[in-house]
């Protein structure tokens, strides 16, 4: 027996129909095997029915249906064709209906992006028309004149009265400098806004020169890590007279961008709004001119002028749309751009659905690492700025010409066309190699990053210290009676043992965006090994599994369990270039090693004094080493580490000021600071006795 039921939708409509298991259609063929060889069809395991939502362009549905024996009482025209409704700003679902997926993807090429959420094809305007008539045959829509009208508005090029050669030279400067060239940019686009940078903050020339390249034109910020892409965008968009900026970051460095942004554009509002308040709850930590949004925060009020630092995770959230529209920011900053290299994912949607919401020219991103593997990667950023339609056309146009899909369905490069694109986007972004920028620079170059983390593992160990102190003093009754002199004797000869549970918590909060720094670092680089400097051996040991489960580098670690022999053996691999990262404890790796191979270091953790530090990165900044050492530090944010971090980075300004050359270096220890930080642990567990030893006498 074969039944059909026709389910009336205008945008999925379907066909559900059932049949015994050996039904055959009127030409003989098992009916099973003729519905699976329909466009579009699905089983439902649970109703035990094929739901039928595509029969193809070539012939009526109704036709189709009925050839198989499914006879229905709709005639379905105005069903077959498929239909484009708005979804965003330059954006459209394609529904295909019973022209079916297969047929209606063939139409619209590569513009074509299938999103499981929607059931529908999302595709620009772009790739719908070409500003005059639809491209897509037979599409049904009640908003064809927006879409031409889109579709128009996107392809404009927007930066046609610039000089382009000027723009050129001053994307190509480099360590130098051209005060002349930056004097004639000064004169035509004007100067960074009085109080920009602070009292102690100075751009570089090449950064100067850079800033006045993106405010103008260039709108994609790739330089090489640490070559300061964080103040080259925050330059641009003060250029630009910003008044409401909005940043769009991943979460672990969102701390990162609020203390940029407090130290390069927040003067600048200091003087024009002095009176401007902090914001409520958790944002007044960023002070009066920058709000920021958090996972399982209120969400800020909002600033009058200033900025507004949002994680890209919770671009999807609802509430935090419409916070943004509420902000009605005036330029946005789009940070590690090559994040949304996958067109189709949703957060690359929705990141383009928010850049479009402002013109192209006031929306920027920032990425050190522009494309991995094929030229597809660059469409999404190149996209959030407006340079993808301006520049090429279309999203279907761009992979049309410079990749090609394998037997896989895979984007590769088309590399006939490698060199044409290498030209446009010379002209689409400010892009020079860290060697380009300071060739001049030699020693040690620092990178303070500060990240994100879930502190759910620190918080725990925070109690099990509080509890560790407790019970080793000798209960609630003794810790409640410590005094002050008590409490320093206490931490004078217990303080690093008890305090080693959020040490070593903090250290693993940050394995994973260890691993993605690692990441960033190699795909800029992979000529370069790196080396990884952490303290505790179980951090070390979980940085090692993450890394060889989640990469292919060749990985080696050298610790205190490491023998003179084979830590010979592993120095040798390193210097001959058979190690791509090599994880090395602070202490065991940081004396009798030479490491110049390398010239890229990333501390996990790091250890209490500086110079014990130091020596650990003169393993790479030594005799035979010809490049500047670049040292990128992890700060976890919210944990003990943090604590650290402030530390160490007072003692590094005081020793940059008294003497440049020295560079963190070991005339000088923190210990009193660092029993500052081991006091106040140990007073909080003081107060936890005492509250203990009250309920007890209630």
């Amino acid at each position: 027996m074969v039944e059909a039921q026709f389910i009336d939708d205008p945008l999925i409509p379907r066909v559900d129909v059932q049949f015994s298991f050996n039904a055959r259609a009127d030409n003989g063929k098992m009916l099973v095997d003729a519905v699976k060889a329909l466009p579009s069809r699905t089983w439902n395991p649970q109703n035990k029915m094929w739901s039928i939502t595509g029969t193809g362009t070539t012939k009526h549905p109704n036709d189709v249906l009925e050839g198989l024996g499914f006879f229905i009482d709709t005639e379905l025209d105005d069903r077959w064709h498929p239909v484009a409704v708005p979804h965003g700003a330059g954006a459209y679902r394609v529904y295909p209906r019973f022209a079916g997926y297969q047929d209606v993807a063939a139409d619209i090429g590569r513009g074509a992006a299938w999103s499981k959420a929607h059931q529908s094809f999302i595709v620009d305007a772009t790739d719908l028309s070409d500003g005059k008539r639809l491209l897509v045959r037979g599409l049904i829509t009640d908003v064809e004149d927006q879409i031409h009208d889109e579709a128009h508005h996107m392809l404009q090029h927007p930066f046609d009265d610039h000089d382009p050669d000027l723009i050129e030279d001053l994307a190509e400067v480099t360590s130098q400098g051209d005060q002349e060239l930056l004097d004639e940019a000064a004169e035509l686009f004007g100067h960074q806004r009085a109080g920009f940078g602070g009292e102690t903050h100075q751009l570089r020339p090449f950064q100067q020169a850079s800033a006045y390249a993106v405010a103008t034109t260039r709108k994609l910020v790739c330089h090489d890590m640490g070559a300061g892409k964080t103040c080259i965008a925050l330059a641009a968009v003060d250029l630009m007279d910003t008044q409401r900026l909005l940043v769009v970051c991943p979460p672990i460095v969102a701390t990162n961008w609020v203390s940029e942004i407090n130290q390069w554009l927040s003067p600048v509002f200091a003087l024009t709004h002095p009176d401007q308040q902090p914001g409520q709850f958790k944002s007044a930590e960023s002070g009066p001119w920058v709000r920021r949004v958090s996972t399982g925060r209120k969400l800020p009020d909002l600033p009058e002028v200033g900025s507004l630092v949002v994680p890209s995770s919770l671009l999807q959230r609802e509430d935090v749309r419409e916070l943004i529209a509420e902000f009605d920011p005036d330029a946005m900053i789009f940070d590690e751009a090559h994040e949304y290299a996958t067109w189709e994912s949703q957060r690359s949607i929705a990141a383009r659905e928010l850049a479009r919401t402002l013109p192209v020219g006031q929306r920027l991103a920032v990425t050190g690492t522009p494309s991995d593997s094929h030229p597809g990667e660059m469409a999404n950023p190149m996209a959030i700025t407006g340079q993808l339609e301006a520049r090429f056309g279309s999203y279907g146009n761009y992979m049309q010409r410079y990749t090609t899909v394998d037997h896989f369905g895979k984007h590769k490069p088309l590399k006939k066309n490698l060199p044409e694109l290498a030209d446009n986007l010379r002209e689409l972004w400010v892009k020079k190699t860290k060697a380009e920028l300071l060739p001049h620079l030699k020693g040690k170059d620092h990178d303070w990053r500060l990240f994100d983390v879930s502190t759910t593992e620190y918080r725990k160990a925070h109690v099990e210290v509080i509890d560790n102190i407790i019970e080793k003093v000798g209960g609630i009754d003794e810790t409640a009676k410590m005094s002050p002199g008590d409490i320093e004797e206490f931490a004078d000869t217990f303080g690093m043992g008890v305090m080693s549970p959020m040490f070593r918590a903090a250290g693993r909060s940050k394995i994973e965006p260890a691993l993605g720094v690692i990441e960033t670092l190699m795909r800029q680089d992979d000529s370069s090994p790196l080396i990884i400097f952490a303290h505790h051996q179980d951090v070390i040991n979980e940085l090692y599994d993450t890394l060889l489960d989640e990469t292919d580098y060749e990985i080696d670690v050298l610790d205190g369990a490491t023998s003179a022999d084979q830590r010979g053996a592993i120095v040798e691999d390193f210097q001959d270039g058979q190690i791509d990262v090599l994880i090395a404890s602070i202490k065991a790796a940081g004396v009798g090693v030479t490491l110049t191979r390398s010239h890229r270091i990333v501390f996990v953790e790091h250890w209490w004094t500086p110079g014990i530090n130091a020596q650990a990165m003169d393993r790479a900044d030594r005799i035979g080493q010809e490049k500047l050492v670049e040292v990128t530090h992890m700060v976890a944010v919210g944990t003990f580490d943090e604590q650290v971090h402030n530390v160490l980075a007072r003692k590094i300004d005081y020793v940059d000021t008294i003497d440049p050359d020295a560079d963190m270096g070991e005339s000088q220890t923190m210990e009193s600071s660092i029993n500052d930080i081991i006091t106040g642990v140990i007073e909080a567990a003081v107060a936890k006795a005492k509250r203990e030893v009250k309920k007890v006498k209630k």
